[in-house]
């Protein structure tokens, strides 16, 4: 008996800082548009203006562009600014039957040891019911959808689809059940699968459950806020950078099972003071590790450690502060 395809939504995970994503560094358009960015996804714009559209391919003309950001070596599926959907090699390897037969696998400059490559979507499906979908279409007649509610397809033309794009949301990542498999039977790390059909009609599928939202919530159940007084000084910036890179490189985690203590988060400035921002499951433990970290930094006046036992915003949080 053939087994029933399901649709998911393909996203990164977002809420566990262990599986930051990758940032494209300014790099020049090879289509005659604004940027490079602008050649991966036909945005919507173009979408409703030709509901035709299709993907370019790219692979001939591909600059490899640098790829930033501080991506761990076993994140299989980091994407590029949040959307645009990049792979680890081994990954490639696991899905290259589906891949190669969908779009093109395209390579990334990166620091990192493991090979990323960006992969740029070919298949466009019109296999959206428009009809018995609840879709909130922006333009007449209806091509792109501003949200779509509840999604219906036409069974038959899902048969086949493996990962692709819609017509009606031109910037999602759709995959079918064999392609979560696939991820799945082979432990990949960093995909986040929302089933959107089959399912029932009163079901929001944006919010359905998922096992392990809780567990990376508690990993960033604290914030520790580091404040350094400024002088202005002409090295106090760079002095800073450096520290922030030696945070970055302290927190960095080997595998999933390796003790996590925290990451940071970035800085701002506020008169004559920097602001250093870490989230963390536990703020005690991380300002133990961190403290010989904070006085090698010799900075020329005491730094000024805030401990909060709850998220950075969290009203009700109670905070705790020690100088150093």
């Amino acid at each position: 008996m053939m087994r029933t395809t399901a649709i998911y939504e393909l996203n990164k995970i977002t809420d566990d800082p262990r599986f930051e994503g990758f940032a494209l560094a300014p790099s020049p358009s090879v289509l005659g548009r604004d940027s490079l960015d602008d050649d991966l996804t036909p945005g919507f714009a173009v979408a409703e203006e030709d509901p035709e559209w299709t993907q370019p391919k790219l692979v001939e003309c591909w600059p490899t562009p640098t790829a930033e950001g501080r991506v761990s070596e076993f994140n299989d599926y980091p994407c590029v600014d949040m959307v645009l959907p990049a792979f680890s090699e081994r990954a490639v390897k696991v899905l290259h039957d589906l891949l190669e037969s969908n779009g093109e696998t395209l390579p990334l400059a990166t620091t990192t040891t493991t090979r990323f490559f960006l992969f740029n979507i070919l298949t466009v499906t019109d296999a959206l019911d428009q009809i018995g979908s609840r879709c909130e279409f922006w333009c007449d007649p209806p091509t792109t959808a501003s949200d779509i509610e509840y999604f219906s397809f036409d069974a038959q033309k899902v048969q086949g689809l493996s990962i692709f794009r819609i017509r009606e949301m031109p910037m999602s990542v759709f995959v079918t059940n064999h392609f979560v498999d696939l991820v799945e039977s082979h432990q990949l790390q960093g995909f986040e699968f929302k089933k959107v059909w089959p399912i029932p009609p009163d079901v929001n599928w944006r919010m359905q459950e998922d096992d392990h939202r809780e567990e990376r919530r508690r990993l960033k159940r604290h914030t520790l806020v580091l404040v350094l007084p400024l002088r202005g000084t002409s090295d106090e910036t760079s002095r800073i950078h450096l520290f922030e890179n030696a945070l970055d490189a302290r927190l960095q985690v080997d595998s999933l099972q390796s003790n996590y203590l925290g990451s940071y988060e970035g800085r701002d400035f506020v008169a004559d003071e920097c602001r250093l921002f870490l989230s963390c499951p536990n703020v005690d433990c991380l300002l133990t590790n961190l403290q010989t970290d904070i006085e090698q930094l010799q900075w020329a006046d005491p730094i000024r450690a805030y401990r909060r036992y709850g998220r950075l915003y969290e009203a009700e949080a109670q905070e705790e502060m020690t100088m150093i």
